[in-house]
């Protein structure tokens, strides 16, 4: 029996869709495990503040939905601008935490296996799933902007939420140790670095519609 692409593509999503879910839901398991009352209600609040925890969600929800709306009109969620702003999230979500988190503090017990889920493979399984199945052309130059707005917005709220509770989910975001100029500064660097990986899909997208293109019209012209 010929394996198409295209179910080559919904079994993949399904895999990664079940893999996904398993590591949010082991990794959630570990921070709450051996905790009771209000220590586990923040803990709780705390596990759904961090960036990982929320980009992973999202390549859930789209692997998920990818499979049930295989063969239907797809919803909103789906449309490829959404898709390439959650592509740049989990990218974003495994370069930091490769970079700046890996070393900070190390994982132990089930949240080893959960932090390899959420922090190497869905940011690896869900790019190659944006390079083998997306449609190209799609993208806009303005949308590397447009797609900065979820992380601004993410981090205005962990400032103010943090001010509160004195939680602060990432070191470089901590305004107890930085004060505010210090996270100011980081988050300006982050921020600049964000939308040139973001360009830098705008740019792929473009560039690989050009390609497909040529193919196309260097078939046609063998055709003839």
């Amino acid at each position: 029996m010929k394996f198409s692409k295209i179910k080559f593509i919904t079994f993949y999503r399904l895999l990664f869709s079940v893999v996904a879910w398993a590591g949010i839901i082991i990794m959630l398991i570990n921070n709450v495990s051996g905790k009771s009352g209000h220590e586990l209600t923040m803990a709780i609040e705390n596990y759904f503040s961090y960036f990982t925890t929320e980009s992973n969600i999202m390549v859930a929800l789209i692997l998920t939905l990818s499979v049930l709306y295989r063969n239907a009109e797809k919803p909103v969620f789906l449309k490829p601008q959404i898709k390439g702003a959650v592509t740049l999230y989990i990218t974003i979500t495994g370069i930091i935490y490769h970079v700046l988190l890996r070393n900070v503090q190390p994982p132990h017990g089930i949240g080893v296996y959960s932090n390899l889920i959420l922090h190497y493979i869905m940011p690896i399984a869900f790019v190659v799933d944006w390079i083998i199945a997306d449609v190209r052309g799609i993208y806009k130059w303005k949308y590397a902007m447009i797609w900065l707005c979820y992380p601004i917005i993410y981090l205005i709220f962990t400032l103010i939420r943090g001010s509160f509770t004195l939680f602060y989910p990432y070191p470089f975001v901590n305004v107890t140790k930085l004060g505010y100029g210090g996270v100011a500064e980081n988050a300006l660097v982050l921020t600049v670095l964000f939308s040139m990986l973001g360009l830098i899909y705008v740019i792929i997208d473009k560039i690989s519609l050009r390609l497909l293109n040529s193919k196309n019209n260097d078939s046609e012209i063998a055709i003839e």
